[in-house]
């Protein structure tokens, strides 16, 4: 399959914000090709501080801020696999967000010119587009499929580290879209994800259910959304169903401990979970979730655990943590991780399905 072929297949997790997956994808498709210089791509990523370039966006914010009413931020890498030399990316912000069905509102942005933000770490992939475009490899070497692959997971990474680093800007309440010159895969972040439309449609149920409790001697059925643990386990989709109904019990706050880590493997890998939890939390969650036979889980929380204690000790700050992910042996492991990530979420969710026919008493809302 070519890039686009393959950009289409994983554009539908990209708008889910699951760029873990995407990565993996495109990472596997170019290992399928004949090896070349642009394969080395995998080794590497960007290593800019999360914390420079969130910091880098917040000087950008306020600037525009005292312009016009920000709405929505688009962030560019330039053309980097025909300027080879440097790679930067720019900010653009607007007065309204256009959505995703028809790009041209990008061509409207009302931001002053800002400077540039140099991206490093891929020197060496810099180094192999150069000598690309200078024509030094064989001729007898068709590398283009391997090139256009390799462009197409450096866009993944860009993407990523923005999503990194846009999770520190502090009262970030407006979409950043985020690709490189002449992409049109474009990727969202939100601080607070957006509802999604089964979430809508329960919450419209559930609010529905709140007038039918005020006027009950209306209504003598149960409302059509309550749905029992057993029921859920039969459905299509258990673990959803089971934690649209968990309440405040610390049995079903533990569900929904287990379902959040979940949530967080899946849109953004396992590292994740140590800026966003607590250390009590996580060991909830690896304890759980080796009772029940999450191993790859496990194992990827021990590496990430003994890392950051051979590298920052028994305690740290959050700057020591998010300055240890920018580091070429974090980025390594996160890769390693990334890699078995797909089979890691299949024996979460097996794992909680397990906890919840463990529980399923204490789980239902009437016990």
């Amino acid at each position: 399959m070519n890039w686009f072929e393959i950009a289409e297949q994983i554009e539908p997790e990209l708008r889910k914000g699951n760029l873990k997956t995407c990565i993996k994808r495109v990472t596997e498709e170019l290992k399928k090709m004949p090896k070349s210089p642009f394969h080395s791509v995998v080794n590497f990523g960007f290593t800019n501080k999360i914390r420079d370039v969130a910091e880098y966006f917040n000087n950008f914010i306020r600037k525009e801020k005292e312009r016009i009413d920000i709405k929505a931020i688009y962030v560019e890498m330039n053309g980097f696999d025909i300027n080879p030399e440097l790679w930067f990316f720019d900010l653009f912000a607007y007065e309204s967000f256009g959505g995703h069905d028809n790009y041209d509102w990008l061509e409207d942005w009302k931001s002053e010119e800002y400077e540039s933000m140099t991206l490093t770490g891929l020197e060496a992939i810099q180094e192999v587009y150069a000598k690309y475009e200078d024509g030094e490899y064989d001729d007898d070497n068709d590398f283009s499929n391997a090139r256009d692959m390799c462009s197409l997971l450096i866009v993944l990474y860009f993407q990523d580290i923005i999503r990194q680093s846009a999770s520190l800007i502090k009262g970030l309440k407006l979409p950043i879209l985020v690709t490189a010159h002449e992409y049109d895969f474009i990727y969202e972040y939100r601080k607070r994800n957006k509802m999604t439309e089964d979430d809508g449609i329960v919450e419209m149920i559930k609010e529905m259910d709140e007038v039918a409790h005020q006027i009950k001697h209306l209504f003598k059925d149960k409302p059509l959304y309550k749905m029992t643990v057993r029921e859920a386990l039969k459905s299509d989709d258990p673990i959803e169903n089971i934690r649209n109904e968990m309440g405040e019990k610390d049995i079903q706050k533990l569900y929904s401990l287990l379902y959040a880590a979940i949530s967080e493997v899946n849109s953004a890998g396992a590292g994740i979970l140590f800026d966003r939890y607590s250390k009590e939390d996580i060991e909830t969650m690896y304890n759980q979730y080796k009772k029940f036979g999450a191993g790859l889980f496990c194992s990827a929380i021990d590496k990430i655990r003994n890392l950051m204690k051979e590298k920052l000790g028994e305690t740290y700050s959050d700057d020591d943590y998010f300055n240890l992910c920018d580091t070429e042996e974090y980025i390594k492991l996160d890769r390693e991780i990334t890699i078995q990530y797909e089979n890691m979420c299949k024996e979460m969710e097996d794992a909680l399905i397990k906890f919840a026919r463990q529980n399923i008493d204490a789980l239902e809302n009437n016990t």
